[in-house]
C-alpha cells in the first residue's frame, strides 16, 4: 500500500507476473514511498479515492458556464464556442457537447479572449462586462477580463460560506470525515478561484472590440 504523489518517488511496472516498485531517486531508510494515481485534480481524488491534496499542482477550480449552453440559438456564437473547444480551450462533456463545467485555467481565459475578439461572447457574459463598467468601445482584454472576472466572482458568491468560515469549521475535532474532506475541497476551490482573479488582473490580451455591437446583435 502506498500513498499518492505526482510526480512520485518511484517507478513501477511488471516483471513477468510480478508487480515491481523501484525507487526513482535516492531514498533514506524509513522514507515514505509514493505511487502516482495520475495527474488528477482534487475533485477526482476525492470522488474516487477519498482524499484531498492541499495546494496540488494538478488541481484546478471549476466554474459553471451556463451561458455556453444558452448560445445554442445563435449559429455564429455556437460556431465560435465549438472552435474554442476544438482548439482545446473549452472542455467537452461525455456527449461531446461543450460542458457547462469548465476549469478556471489559462485555456478558459484564452477562450474568453477569443469569444470577445470575434464578438461571440454569450449575452450573459457581455452584459456582465458592461455592468462592470466596460465602456462602449473597449479592448478585447478589457471586455474578456471583465466578463471572466464576473464569472469567477459569481462562482465564489455561490458558496454559502467564506474561506475563513470554512477554516474555522475545520478546527472542530469532532467533524465527520466526509464533512472534513468536503470543507478541504471547498477551501482549495476558493483559494484557486481567488488566485485566478488575481491572475486576470495581470493578464495582458490584445485587440479592440465594440462591446455595444456584441450586445446590440443579441437584442
Amino acid at each position: 500500500m502506498a500513498n499518492h504523489a505526482h510526480p512520485p518517488n518511484t517507478a513501477k511496472g511488471l516483471e513477468g507476473s510480478d508487480f515491481v516498485v523501484l525507487a526513482a531517486e535516492d531514498m533514506s531508510r524509513g522514507a515514505q514511498v509514493f505511487l502516482s494515481y495520475g495527474p488528477l485534480p482534487n475533485q477526482v481524488l476525492l470522488s474516487q479515492f477519498g482524499f484531498v491534496l492541499p495546494s496540488s499542482p494538478t488541481d484546478f477550480a471549476l466554474v459553471r458556464c451556463d451561458a455556453l449552453a444558452s448560445a445554442g440559438n445563435d449559429p455564429s456564437m455556437t460556431a465560435a464556442i465549438d472552435a474554442a473547444a476544438e482548439a482545446g480551450l473549452l472542455m467537452r462533456d461525455s456527449n461531446e457537447g461543450v460542458s457547462v463545467w469548465q476549469p478556471a485555467t489559462p485555456q478558459l481565459r484564452e477562450a474568453f479572449r477569443r469569444l470577445a475578439e470575434s464578438g461571440a461572447l454569450p449575452l450573459e457574459w457581455a452584459e456582465a462586462a458592461k455592468a462592470a463598467g466596460v465602456g462602449e468601445t473597449a479592448g478585447v482584454e478589457e471586455v474578456g477580463a471583465a466578463a471572466y472576472t464576473a464569472l469567477l466572482k459569481k462562482t465564489l458568491g455561490s458558496y454559502s460560506s467564506s474561506v475563513g468560515e470554512d477554516k474555522e469549521a475545520l478546527k472542530v475535532e469532532e467533524l465527520r470525515p466526509r464533512t472534513r474532506l468536503a470543507l478541504l475541497w471547498r477551501v482549495e476551490q476558493k483559494a484557486m478561484l481567488n488566485r485566478e482573479l488575481a491572475m486576470v488582473s495581470s493578464c495582458g490580451l490584445a485587440g479592440r472590440v465594440k462591446l455595444d455591437e456584441i450586445l446590440g446583435a443579441k437584442d
